[in-house]
């Protein structure tokens, strides 16, 4: 599900509860093992570079050339690891968002019924 912004009046309770839920394409048919052992590896790879992301951050542009210079052969390939971290970062966020459209759903589900009964009474 992706949010568009509009001018349009928000979406009722009832159309909440009355979408479908989309697969996120790389958990698609897994196992739960599979599906939290690769959640978790890709977790913990964006973790790792946003770490590393961090401590460049930290240094100005002399640093950093100082620092790749004398170890290019450890620093080369980081740009290609972080490049692929942040295909993993939107990756998670997509994931995040999947689960809060599903929550969203499945709550005007349960609370949909209540609330148009509240309604009603005033």
């Amino acid at each position: 599900m992706h949010v568009i912004e509009n001018n349009a009046k928000p979406a009722t309770v009832a159309q909440i509860a009355a979408m479908e839920f989309e697969a996120v394409k790389e958990f698609r048919g897994l196992t739960r093992v599979r599906r939290l052992k690769k959640l978790h590896g890709i977790a913990d790879d964006v973790r790792a570079m946003a770490v590393l992301a961090s401590e460049i951050l930290g240094l100005d542009k002399a640093e950093l050339v100082e620092k790749i210079n004398d170890k290019h052969e450890t620093w080369g390939p980081f740009l290609m690891q972080l490049a692929y971290a942040k295909d993993n970062a939107k990756l998670l966020m997509d994931i995040l968002a999947a689960a809060e459209a599903r929550m969203a759903v499945a709550l005007a589900v349960v609370e949909g019924p209540q609330m148009e009964a509240e309604g009603d009474a005033s």
